[in-house]
């Protein structure tokens, strides 16, 4: 009944894809409750995002703050969200929507080691660097490519990450599925 993740909060941005997965149950929802500003008055509302119709089936659901937000009116500015399966709200996940950083940020959906879909964001510097070599041959008067070798590899920022969030970054840096989101483009 329990999300399946190691965090039990997120820092997240407006942009941001966010999924979060669950084991389903016939008849149980997937929930959020969303902590929202209207004018002066910080108020709360809790919706269904998902209902379950199968049992024991892996399903991932879009928890994105665009997703969300689209559950307010245009004069309430959401804050913050908490999701979890219906009857057990201290098991799910808090996301916190943060104000946009002065670095585009960069976000991962990956495989945990709960084998469910999961993204993970970062805030600093971006860097992506592309290496490769080349060993030429030659027989007789020809010369030809005998091998090559290349390598892409993307550094970046996490920022200050707390014990779940490091365990959640080791899931993803030994994940046999994982996606960089840059802008609209996903990236094996």
């Amino acid at each position: 009944n329990m999300a399946l993740t190691r965090e039990k909060e997120k820092h997240t941005l407006l942009e941001v894809d966010e999924y979060i997965s669950f084991v389903s149950t016939s008849g149980s929802s997937v929930m959020a409750k969303i902590t929202y500003q209207s004018g002066s008055n910080v108020l709360n509302k809790t919706i269904t995002l998902h209902t379950f119709v199968t049992t024991d089936i892996f399903t991932t659901v879009d928890v994105s703050a665009a997703e969300i937000s689209a559950h307010l009116s245009a004069n309430e500015k959401l804050l913050a969200w908490d999701v979890y399966k219906s009857g057990y709200p201290s098991s799910g996940c808090r996301w916190i929507l943060d104000k946009k950083s002065s670095f585009p940020p960069t976000s991962f959906v990956y495989q945990n080691c709960f084998g469910a879909i999961e993204s993970f964001l970062c805030r600093g510097i971006l860097k992506d660097e592309f290496n490769s070599e080349r060993t030429i041959a030659s027989f007789g008067n020809q010369s030809f490519l005998a091998e090559m070798k290349a390598m892409r590899s993307y550094t970046v920022n996490t920022g200050f990450l707390d014990p779940d969030q490091k365990e959640s970054l080791i899931d993803l840096l030994s994940s046999r599925n994982l996606m960089l989101i840059s802008g609209e483009k996903a990236i094996s």
